[in-house]
């Protein structure tokens, strides 16, 4: 019984023998030969290159019946193609030669037969990848050596400044990476932001190949354009293997990046607990400051993780220490309502009076945030309630601080409740109300966060109670006793029921002319 590649062929003769066009292309340019080489017909190739075939056709894509038996470890058709005068370094589309294409695939078998008939070795893509590059990449030590042997260059770089060691890092091809280095490929080679093999590796947490670059001369402490060494990156990935094989070798725990950041920020931001613990034994500097002054123990309390703090406040760092906006830890901690955090910092003796520059204190940003349990233990903690500041504006000091007084929502249910109130007793509520509303605020373009926070719990209280009165007959204009015209400041009663001045302008308003409720409450003062 003849096998079906002998059957075909017979019938690929008689086809030709009547006539059959040999160099005949489908839709997509492909021919007879084409598809022979990529199915693997060893006597239908023959037949075709005994009648002629071209073995030059090429398909859409540019690639030729060398190219389709390279990709498919045909080494028997590539033998015979090439015998038939089939051109080695013909490129693609992409300027991929068959010989990349074979150490893409893995084929030693057919890079063997290619290099004996002197492919070359230096040809590069579009993107400047060396068939050295793509066989590095994808880990095919075997034909790496092979390339090696046949004199391709170890350092050449593509367009983004990767070598093909920095390729074997990147994908953590251990024994690709041990015979570039016997073959003295440049440790030091950085692509194009500046990151060699050491941090590429350190990045992608490949111990083994830290290790092995280490052995064989890798800097350490080199840098890539934002000033992060292999150590702040395996700190930022996690890669606590990584960390303690460059702490072995002496990295340095105080180098910062651009941002300020040292290892021990990095590891602290991403909270990476094993690391802060391996850095803090390796003599890690607890109080240094980032460019926003900002300490490992602020990163911390802003993040939130319990064993980073305990850790840090343990290894004595400063609690009270302030950043350049004067926040302090417990500030951090407060403004986000981490209680916890907050009891460990009190307990460290965190000082909850001191005032950050625009005269914020942990008390004012916890009240701010409506953080009232932590609001609760600043106080027990001598917290001074009188002067609660935010932006430089006395907040809490006004009548009508929403955080110190009583619910409005509770408040209105149960007055709201009682049947047949009069108008009189309703008005007074609401002037109450209103009086609870009315914080003033400087008019800079650059408002707080915690005012912001205050304006949104103050919408929603004004809908709910508009909601509530909305049959009454009550007057929602009603003025209240309210200097606007000290300088850089508004009502807040008038943004919320009259819109901001800035409204008004873009309705054609004049910047100098009153609102009717500024208007009542001058003659007001005026009496």
């Amino acid at each position: 019984m003849k096998s079906s590649s002998t059957a075909k062929g017979l019938i690929v003769s008689d086809l030709l023998q009547y006539g059959a066009q040999i160099d005949f292309k489908d839709e997509n340019d492909k021919t007879a030969l084409m598809i022979a080489c990529i199915e693997g017909h060893d006597n239908v190739v023959k037949i075709l290159l005994e009648h002629n075939a071209d073995v030059q056709a090429a398909n859409k894509q540019g690639h030729t019946a060398l190219m389709a038996a390279s990709c498919k470890r045909h080494s028997v058709i590539v033998s015979n193609l090439l015998q038939h005068g089939a051109q080695i370094n013909f490129k693609d589309e992409n300027n991929n030669t068959a010989l990349m294409l074979a150490c893409i695939a893995g084929h030693d078998n057919v890079v063997k037969i290619l290099l004996e008939h002197n492919a070359d070795v230096q040809a590069a893509t579009k993107q400047g990848h060396t068939a050295l590059m793509a066989a590095s990449f994808k880990g095919h030590s075997v034909i790496v050596s092979d390339l090696l042997q046949h004199g391709a260059q170890i350092d050449v770089k593509d367009e983004d400044g990767k070598t093909a060691l920095l390729l074997a890092c990147i994908e953590g091809h251990d024994n690709v990476v041990k015979i570039l280095l016997e073959h003295n490929a440049d440790l030091h080679a950085a692509n194009k932001q500046g990151k060699t093999a050491l941090l590429i590796a350190s990045f992608k947490g490949h111990s083994v190949i830290v290790s092995n670059l280490l052995q064989h001369g890798a800097q350490i402490d080199v840098k890539d354009e934002d000033d992060i060494t292999a150590l702040m990156i395996a700190c930022i990935e996690g890669h606590d293997n990584v960390v303690k094989i460059l702490l072995e070798h002496n990295a340095d725990v105080h180098a910062a990046s651009k941002e300020g950041h040292t290892a021990l920020m990095l590891a602290t931001l991403n909270q990476h607990s094993i690391i802060v613990n391996d850095l803090l034994q390796h003599g890690a500097e607890i109080d240094m400051k980032d460019n926003d002054g900002q300490t490992a123990l602020m990163h911390s309390c802003h993040h939130g993780d319990a064993d980073i703090v305990k850790m840090l406040l343990l290894s004595n760092a400063s609690v009270n220490m302030q950043s350049l906006n004067g926040f302090t830890a417990l500030m951090e901690a407060s403004s986000l309502g981490h209680i916890g955090f907050v009891c460990l910092l009190l307990q460290n003796k965190a000082d909850v009076n001191i005032r950050g520059t625009n005269g914020e204190t942990s008390l004012s940003l916890a009240k701010s945030q409506g953080h009232h349990k932590v609001v609760e233990l600043l106080i027990k903690h001598g917290a001074e309630e009188g002067s609660y500041s935010c932006s430089g504006t006395d907040v809490a000091s006004s009548p009508g601080n929403v955080f110190t007084t009583p619910d409005i929502n509770e408040t209105q249910t149960a007055k709201g409740a009682a049947a047949g109130s009069s108008d009189e007793s309703e008005s007074e509520d609401l002037v109450s109300i209103e009086e609870s509303l009315s914080i003033s605020l400087t008019s800079h373009r650059n408002v707080d966060l915690q005012i912001e926070a205050v304006f949104r719990k103050i919408d929603e209280r004004m809908s709910k109670m508009l909601e509530k009165f909305k049959n009454s007959q009550i007057n929602l204009n009603m003025p209240v006793n309210i200097n606007i015209n000290r300088p850089g400041y508004v009502a807040m009663r008038d943004i919320i029921i009259h819109g901001s001045p800035e409204d008004e302008r873009a309705h054609g308003g004049s910047d100098d002319e009153p609102t009717e409720a500024g208007t009542a409450e001058q003659e007001s003062d005026s009496h």
